[in-house]
């Protein structure tokens, strides 16, 4: 992403129905099908400006990775060291390092997004999780994919078949933000979300406070409902992979 988008996610993140939305379907996830009771060596790859990194501080001992110099620096800035500048196509740890790999909209951006999903699994442990999150549809291309510098979207069916395919068990696979799709379908084809009419602001600064608040108690309700059922459509998709072994 550009460095003023990483400027725009550190300003906001924290409060942002986003942010919230998968900081609280995270910690249903591992709630549901991870450990609670045991302390996890946790990986965020992609980490971003840190608010997640922060939350997963509280799961266990977090370690975050990230391609943007911009990011380290703003994950340093929150007082979070354990992070480091790297590609995930080439993770710079050792095999069966950590119990848990976290990537929240990580493989979209990737030229080779199977190669890092065999990188995450050479990196996760013999028995550990795999938990990440993808942009679904390709029929839902927007300029805002164009300014996030996406490249693809995936079917819940797609993303599946690549993580089977690097070697790890889906234990658990749905859509995410059901209540976004039909409207985020309708504003497309009305041209609301073109390459030159797109603002990545929109999904800040057009949302008021309170609808921010609102917003973002929808997300968290459907972050704990989908750690029970699978939903049939969303503008996400979301899954929890095992590696096999003990």
């Amino acid at each position: 992403m550009d460095d003023h988008i990483y400027h725009l996610y550190h300003q906001e993140e924290d409060s942002w129905w986003w942010g919230v939305g998968r900081r609280a379907l995270i910690r249903s996830l591992w709630r549901r099908y991870g450990s609670p009771s045991h302390k996890p060596t946790i990986l965020e790859i992609g980490c971003g400006t840190g608010a997640m990194l922060t939350e997963l501080g509280h799961l266990g001992a977090a370690y975050g990775l990230d391609v943007a110099p911009l990011a380290v620096r703003y994950c340093r800035e929150r007082g979070i060291d354990s992070v480091c500048l790297g590609d995930a196509q080439a993770l710079p740890y050792g095999d069966e390092r950590f119990d848990l790999v976290v990537a929240i909209d990580v493989l979209e951006h990737l030229d080779d997004d199977a190669g890092a999903l065999r990188e995450i699994l050479r990196v996760c442990r013999r028995g550990g999780t795999f938990i990440g999150t993808v942009p679904a549809f390709q029929f839902l291309w927007s300029g805002r994919d164009i300014q996030l510098h996406h490249r693809r979207r995936y079917t819940l069916g797609e993303i599946k078949a690549k993580i089977t395919g690097a070697g790890f068990r889906v234990a658990k696979a749905s859509y995410l933000n059901l209540p976004f799709f039909p409207v985020v379908f309708l504003l497309l084809h009305a041209g609301q979300f073109s390459a030159t009419g797109y603002n990545l602001k929109m999904d800040y600064a057009l949302i008021p406070a309170a609808a921010n608040r609102l917003v973002s108690r929808m997300v968290e309700y459907e972050a704990r409902l989908v750690a029970h059922v699978n939903l049939p459509l969303g503008t996400s998709a979301v899954w929890v992979a095992r590696r096999p072994g003990r």
